[in-house]
């Protein structure tokens, strides 16, 4: 499976309903200290988000590159959140 067809198929997943967001980033892993470290998992769920809204939000441009490095570069909560409150409304 090639890289595009691996997003299709992870898609589809959440698409037909054998997968939810919050088996995959569930908000008790957000219910500590901003100091406590975030996961990979963590991670790349708030870029993956985060490129699919930043994309959605401005069909013209492509997802919010800078955003997603932040998010990637994130150790702890507090800077997840800090990345996540950047976001347009």
């Amino acid at each position: 499976m090639r890289e595009e067809g691996l997003l299709n198929d992870a898609f589809n997943k959440v698409k037909d309903g054998s997968i939810e967001a919050r088996w995959l980033l569930n908000q008790a892993g957000f219910n500590f200290e901003d100091s406590h470290p975030v996961s990979a998992t963590q991670r790349a769920c708030i870029a993956f988000a985060i490129a699919a809204a930043t994309k959605a939000s401005d069909p013209s441009h492509g997802p919010n590159e800078k955003l997603i490095e932040e998010a990637m570069a994130a150790k702890n909560l507090g800077e997840i959140k800090a990345v996540i409150s950047k976001l347009p409304d």
